[in-house]
């Protein structure tokens, strides 16, 4: 463990951190000068063989290189220091036997400390250090783990609550995603993006965003690499694909720890993917994997050093029909747009594409109608169809590739340039992410049919015939990183740039879509004065002005510097982090009335952030250690409020300080605390807003109207929280036992409101003369947020032998101290914000009403697992998720059970076969439109709400082999 030096504490950490990240680079102050030791003071002792009451060793880079000159401190009851030669090699002769702490420090790699070196008369020590170099990469740089020799359970001995995911993890899952996973980690749950009123949970290609410690998505920072990522229009990343076997591990850093070096969105804490490392040896491998649908898997690998060049190579590619493919069943007629014919003849209740009343309306009483649903329930209706046609077929389609090239180029062994570029590019089926069994959708012939179908029927809400729907996503990202030394200060600095674009398209403009099938049910055609009824008799029908096509396009560059000083036994850093976000947004629809086809993120609209942190790490006592962080944040806001015609800037500041403590009351245990601020700016969609003129709740009689009108500028939120924790190893069992309690205190947070301003007479289309209460949707900034919960873990990891995970979390992230009128007030009381209760968790919007976000935050979340690694290598694993009341699905608590089975075949190869979902929880291969728990309230009426599914049981088997020697 460290020590500080009394004139390090004696400046003060902000004095400290500038004079010494600052003045000694200038002044070049002799290494001896600043509590590095002399090699001329302690010359390095030769390599020899282990004596008895001696310490002995190697040092090694993370690659495996021998690394001359490592200066080595020993501390217990014989305190000595000493360098490796030149061949990492090192040796503390007549140590006296007791416990010692053991650290290794070498400019241009993170110090390495472990505090269970154990000394026994007679009996020498032989250790293997890695030194890990110095990067960007990686949040745990300026942490540390604590791991006791010869065993595999390791100890978190930095400031912050971290959770640290290998690849590993997610292959022995058979996972080709990170999402399920994540889940998995006392926290963090993720949630579906909303499309439609809901999300089907089964298929590959449903987006889903993080959040950490019930903070909204946008409330937690991603991170690729240790550097931020575009949130995009919609203020969220999406790790959708972001392919395990790209991945070197993912590292979670939960509440206000003061280890990032960037806090910007990071409220509840941060996700950091970290990309594949190269490796000493040369490493090649294949993976080759199927599911229980059909999908096919395969990915090639190849790492290693050859010379001074370190190379990580992965390419994946894959893809899986999905549990919709091969479905079908009776579609409806409903929702038809423009002017449909059936077998050449008009059909009745058609809609205009300007909104112009009906082509072709329906005579009195036809049973075509969207009705509101029970009068308790706000956004419900019915639907009611007259013609079915039979099959509508789906499918669940994604295919999906990425890859991986970084090389790096060692100039010595302080000095590196690596250069990597990220990509991924997907294709998906629309239809198969939306598709769902609406429950409120039933066949209501007209008077007179007699067919097979039973009035009743229930239908599942697939508009007509299927017909492709593509949804696809391209993705690139690229990286550079220099890291050198100057004296005894390590420099770094990256130059990263990225861009997501993705296209949602289904014809051309001005097609008409025409498909046979077979009808039941009846029909008014032309100017028929009764209906024409079919029981099964094919058809043709064509549907003019279907074509739909959106594109997003997110784009963003940064670049980064860092300096750090040590100076006895601190350590002081100065970085600057610059970085641009720009999006472009546009929907088009061949049906569409005015105002709703166009760019939503006119071309130009960006953020600019730029960050200066100052940091120290301070060794207060030899078990006491601090991290002080200061956060200078500015942030400027290049958008438009009246579709791209002017543009305006607005630029905000703040200061973010942080400080986490970490204190050692024995080698196997560590209590830390931490507290300090955080921001979210406004992301581009808050403030970038198009005007929207009022539209219907449906195509039928609108029983109300919507408009959206841009807010300009809004404030960002702010926040202030702390957490408390301790991690205790037991030594002789190799458990690890976790624990922490946390509170964040949320100012200004984003709310989408939707009030009512008024009525609205529409003078054309089939609601002319009629007149509605109009609602206006604007982001504004609420009072007060509180997150605050409780995390429990217990986990087992060894070798060989029996081991197990055991993790809870009970967390709230509700609303209080509401303002007066919240609500609405006099006539238009309770018109808005109803989904949002004080002091009850997070609730999603949905029909004609809003929450706080489009997910629920579950009251407790949970993840429990047992495993066998036999002799022969082989691991055996049972695991269930536990997803509590409140959750994300919108379903009462439910548990997801999981099991693996890793065997080998041979030295060099080994099968995977794992299974999700074994109980079948919620495992239709759609989900339910309106059969989610019903969302409270405030004016004492329920919300309507989907029910997302999790999907049939899935099945993966993989085969992996490792190539070469």
């Amino acid at each position: 463990m460290l020590r500080s030096s009394a004139l390090a504490r004696a400046r003060g950490p902000i004095v400290g951190i500038v004079l010494a990240s600052v003045s000694l680079v200038i002044s070049g102050v002799p290494a001896a000068a600043q509590g590095v030791p002399n090699p001329a003071a302690s010359p390095a002792p030769a390599a020899s063989p282990a004596t008895a009451n001696a310490i002995s060793g190697v040092v090694l880079s993370a690659d495996g290189h021998p690394l001359g000159g490592v200066n080595l401190d020993l501390a217990g009851a014989t305190h000595a220091a000493v360098k490796t030669d030149g061949a990492g090699a090192f040796t503390f002769p007549n140590v006296a036997p007791g416990l010692y702490t053991l650290t290794a420090s070498k400019p241009g790699y993170a110090t390495y400390s472990r505090d269970d070196v154990t000394v026994v008369q007679g009996e020498p020590v032989t250790l293997r250090v890695s030194l890990a170099a110095s990067s960007f990469s990686s949040l745990r740089q300026i942490g540390s783990v604590s791991v006791r020799s010869g065993s595999t359970a390791t100890l978190n001995t930095s400031t912050a609550s971290v959770s640290d995911i290998s690849a590993q993890t997610f292959q022995d899952q058979g996972q080709q995603q990170v999402m399920r996973v994540l889940n998995e980690t006392p926290g963090i749950i993720t949630t579906y993006s909303p499309y439609e009123g809901g999300s089907n949970g089964a298929v590959a290609s449903t987006p889903q965003a993080p959040q950490i410690r019930g903070a909204l998505p946008y409330e937690t920072a991603s991170l690729v690499d240790g550097h931020p990522v575009s949130v995009g229009a919609t203020g969220t990343f999406t790790p959708l694909y972001l392919n395990p076997y790209l991945l070197q591990d993912v590292e979670v850093v939960k509440g206000p720890g003061a280890i990032a070096p960037d806090i910007n969105y990071a409220i509840g804490g941060s996700v950091n993917y970290r990309t594949l490392e190269p490796t000493l040896r040369p490493q090649e491998s294949i993976d080759i994997g199927t599911d229980s649908y059909g999908g096919k898997t395969t990915n090639f690998r190849a790492t290693g050093t050859r010379g001074k060049i370190g190379y990580a190579l992965d390419y994946v590619d894959g893809g899986t029909p999905g549990p919709l493919q091969g479905n079908s069943w009776y579609g409806s007629s409903g929702n038809l747009f423009g002017a449909p014919t059936l077998n050449g003849r008009l059909m009745c209740g058609s809609v205009s594409k300007t909104g112009a009343p009906l082509t072709n309306p329906c005579p009195a009483g036809f049973p075509y109608a969207i009705p509101p649903g029970p009068s308790n329930v706000v956004g419900s209706y019915t639907i009611d169809n007259p013609l079915l046609f039979c099959c509508t077929t789906t499918t669940s389609t994604y295919t999906d590739r990425a890859e991986l090239a970084k090389l790096r180029y060692d100039f010595s062994t302080q000095t590196s340039l690596t250069v990597s570029y990220l990509g991924a590019q997907a294709l998906s089926d629309w239809n198969g992410q939306i598709g769902y069994f609406d429950n409120t959708d039933f066949f209501t012939p007209p008077a007179g049919y007699s067919g097979s179908v039973a009035p009743g029927t229930a239908v599942p809400s697939v508009d007509k015939m299927y017909y492709p729907f593509w949804d696809q996503a391209n993705q690139g990202l690229f990286q550079s990183e220099f890291r050198t030394t100057l004296g005894t200060n390590t420099l770094l600095a990256r130059y990263y740039s990225g861009a997501a674009d993705q296209n949602v398209y289904n014809f051309p403009f001005g097609t008409t879509y025409t498909y046979t099938a077979n009808a039941y049910g009846g029909a008014y055609l032309g100017n028929d004065t009764t209906p024409t009824y079919y029981n099964g008799q094919p058809v043709t029908v064509q549907e003019p002005g279907i074509a739909q096509y959106t594109l997003t396009q997110d784009h963003f560059r940064g670049y980064s510097a860092e300096l750090d000083h040590p100076s006895g036994d601190n350590v002081y850093s100065l970085s600057f982090d610059r970085n641009t976000h720009d999006s472009y947004a546009y929907d088009g629809y061949d049906w569409a009335q005015a105002g709703l086809s166009g760019p939503t993120i006119p071309a130009g609209s960006s953020e600019t952030f730029q960050t200066i942190m100052a940091r120290g790490m301070f060794q207060l006592t030899p078990k006491l250690q601090a991290v002080f962080s200061n956060y200078l944040i500015q942030y400027t806001v290049h958008y438009t409020s009246d579709g791209g015609s002017t543009f305006q800037d607005a630029t905000h500041s703040f200061y973010g300080p942080r400080l986490g403590l970490t204190w050692r009351t024995s080698p196997d245990v560590s209590w830390r605390a931490s507290l300090g601020s955080s921001i979210a700016p406004p992301y581009i969609s808050l403030v970038t807003i198009p005007n929207i003129p009022p539209q219907g709740n449906n195509h039928g009689a609108a029983t109300l109207y919507t408009e959206q009108t841009s807010s300009g500028d809004v404030r960002p939120e702010t926040s202030f929280g702390w957490d408390l924790g301790i991690d205790k190893r037991f030594r002789n069992q190799d458990i690890v036992v976790s624990g922490d309690l946390y509170q964040t205190i949320l100012r200004d947070q984003f709310l989408q409101s939707t009030q009512q301003v008024g009525f609205y007479d529409p003078t054309e289309g089939e609601n002319a003369g009629r007149n509605e209460p109009l609602f206006d949707t604007q982001t504004e900034n609420l009072g007060h947020s509180r997150y605050e919960g409780i995390e429990l873990s217990v986990k087992r990891v060894v070798p060989r032998g029996f081991g197990f995970t055991a993790n809870g979390t009970l967390m709230r992230a509700y609303v209080y101290d509401l303002p007066p009128g919240f609500y609405g007030s006099g006539a238009l009381a309770d018109t808005t914000n109803l989904a949002i209760l004080p002091n009850v968790n997070f609730q999603p919007s949905g029909n004609a009403y809003n929450g706080m976000s489009y997910g629920r935050v579950p009251y407790a979340q949970g993840y429990g697992e047992i495993n066998y690694i036999a002799r022969n290598g082989a691991r055996y694993a049972l695991g269930a998720t536990y997803y509590g009341n409140n959750n994300p699905y919108n379903n009462p608590a439910f548990g997801v059970m999981t099991a693996s089975i890793r065997y080998p075949v041979n030295a060099r190869s080994y099968f995977t076969l794992t299974g999700y979902n074994l109980t079948s929880a919620y495992d239709t291969p759609y989900y339910n439109l309106n059969g989610g728990i019903p969302v409270p309230l405030v004016n004492g009426q329920v919300g309507w709400a989907a029910s997302v599914n999790v999907g049939p049981a899935t099945y993966n088997l993989t085969y992996h082999v490792e190539l070469g020697k």
